[in-house]
Parts: structure tokens; sequence; C-alpha cells
């Protein structure tokens, strides 16, 4: 396998991966300030328009009921998907790799001297990605954990 030389590691590692980062940034960032809009529209109707639900009968009782209900979904969406801290995180990530790309290119403290430059923008940007990584791996080890021991307890339970 052939060497990387930094402009052939700027661009198909770091800018792709900010590239990525950028775009998971805003779809979650998206997505979240949705829902959340959402909860608040639905939130302030049931607000405003409870006190007339009486005199629209089963129809009243039945926008409120859906109302309440859909904030709920937007709660468990919110909490289940974890978008505002993917955002947040991806968005962290991103501005730290961007950082040493430029002090890389400006040869800025640390980057200020040529015989070292290049392997430590590697090795800094490649423990920024592995940390991130690490941590999805654990969110991911306690989703499963957690999805088995839920498992566990309902089978406990029918058995009972």
């Amino acid at each position: 396998m052939a060497m990387l030389d930094s402009d052939a590691y700027l661009k198909e590692r770091i800018d792709d991966q900010l590239k990525w980062l950028s775009k998971a940034s805003r779809n979650n960032k998206d997505k979240f300030l949705r829902l959340r809009i959402l909860e608040v529209i639905l939130g302030t109707g049931i607000t405003i328009f409870s006190p007339f639900a009486t005199h629209w009968g089963w129809k009243g009782a039945l926008t409120m009921s859906l109302a309440g209900g859909g904030i709920a979904v937007c709660g468990a969406l919110l909490a289940l998907n974890h978008h505002q801290e993917n955002w947040l995180r991806y968005r962290g990530l991103a501005e730290a790799l961007k950082r040493e790309k430029y002090l890389f290119l400006t040869e800025t403290l640390p980057y200020d001297d040529d015989a070292t430059a290049f392997q430590r923008l590697v090795s800094t940007c490649e423990s920024l990605l592995s940390a991130e990584n690490n941590q999805w791996s654990q969110e991911m080890s306690k989703l499963s954990e957690a999805k088995a021991m839920g498992a566990t307890k309902a089978k406990q339970r029918s058995n009972n």
C-alpha cells in the first residue's frame, strides 16, 4: 500500500470525514429542531384549544388526545435517537478536525516543525476519530445490553 502524503491525507481522510460529519450534524440538528418545534406547537395547541374542546364533542376530545400522543411520540423519538447529542457531538468533532487541519496548513504550533508536522497531524486526527468511534461503540454496546436485559425480563415475566 502506498504511503499517503499530506495533500492526499487531507483530501481523502480529513475532508471526507468533515463532509460526513457536517452532513450528519445537520441532519441530526434538523430532526431535533423539527421534533422540538412540533412538541411546542402541539403543547401550545392543547393549552389554547382545550377550553373549547368540550364544545366540539368527540372531535375535540380526539384532537386533544392526538395532540397529547404526538407530544409523547416526539419526546420518545428525541430520547431514543439522541438527535441533539449527535448533532453537538458531530459538530464538535468536525470543528476539532478543522482546527487541526488549519493549524497544519498554516504551520502553526504544534505543526511548525516540518520534520514531524504531518505525523503529528495524522496522530492527532486519528486520535480524535478513534475516540469518537470508541464512544459510538460503547453506546451501541450499552444499547445492546439494555435490549438483552429487557428481553430477559420480558421472558421472566411471561414464565411467571
